[in-house]
C-alpha cells in the first residue's frame, strides 16, 4: 500500500510503503529530524483520524483513494 503524504505548510509531498496512519507520523517525526523509527516511543503521537483523512502536524493523508 503506497500512502501519499502531503506537507499543508509547505505544499510538498512524500511517499511511503505504510498506512496512512504510519506514514504521517513517518513525515512528522522526520521533518522535525528524528529518524530513528526503532526508538521507543517513536509511534506514539497524537494523530487526528477523519473519515477520509489522517492528520498530524502539517501532514495529511488520505486514509483510502478518492472516488473519483
Amino acid at each position: 500500500m503506497m500512502t501519499r503524504v502531503l506537507n499543508l505548510s509547505m505544499g510538498g509531498e512524500l511517499v511511503y510503503n505504510k498506512t496512512p496512519v504510519e506514514a504521517v507520523i513517518l513525515a512528522y517525526r522526520q521533518s522535525t529530524g528524528n529518524w530513528n523509527w526503532w526508538s521507543p516511543g517513536y509511534w506514539d503521537i497524537p494523530v487526528l483520524v477523519g473519515r477520509l483523512t489522517v492528520a498530524c502536524g502539517d501532514f495529511c493523508a488520505f486514509k483510502r483513494r478518492p472516488k473519483r
